[in-house]
């Protein structure tokens, strides 16, 4: 199964910056020299700070669509990255916590987060956000079970 986070989280998380390019975009450069002074560059410099904006919130929007959540048989594969790609795996007999976040706006739009704590050294953590509600949880919970018996993994806490 092969998880992302929903479009619309991913515009709301963006938003700010779409509103930046916007307000930007339309006062120019008034806001930045004194009326009359300098003119042409003000004009100038508001066109091209705004265009920044938006190539910044167009870069951000491809990558968190280019984020994917993987769940197999026995682990979760992380895939991230626009021009380059970066893979994480982590073992499922290898997480010991999950944390699932749903804040006023995620849950008007029907998202959560999902926090998995693993005892991996490169990946203590993984976050997935923008996943729609599911019952992601509860089977990631059913297959950490299998994974620990078929590897023989107990955990054991030092208090």
């Amino acid at each position: 199964m092969t998880l992302r986070a929903t479009n619309l989280y991913i515009f709301f998380k963006r938003l700010p910056y779409l509103i930046l390019f916007v307000v930007v975009y339309y006062l120019k450069g008034s806001l930045i020299f004194p009326a009359n002074e300098l003119l042409q560059y003000e004009f100038l410099l508001g066109e091209y700070i705004s265009w920044l904006v938006l190539v910044i919130y167009i870069y951000q929007f491809l990558y968190l669509r280019m984020i994917t959540y993987t769940i197999t048989q026995d682990s979760i594969i992380l895939k991230r990255g626009v021009f380059t790609r970066t893979t994480n795996y982590i073992n499922f007999y290898r997480i010991k916590d999950y944390r699932v976040y749903r804040s006023f706006f995620a849950r008007i739009i029907g998202v959560m987060e999902v926090t998995l704590i693993s005892s991996q050294r490169f990946s203590k953590s993984l976050t997935m956000t923008g996943i729609p509600n599911s019952r992601l949880v509860e089977n990631l919970r059913n297959q950490v079970e299998e994974g620990r018996r078929t590897n023989r993994v107990y955990e054991v806490d030092r208090g």
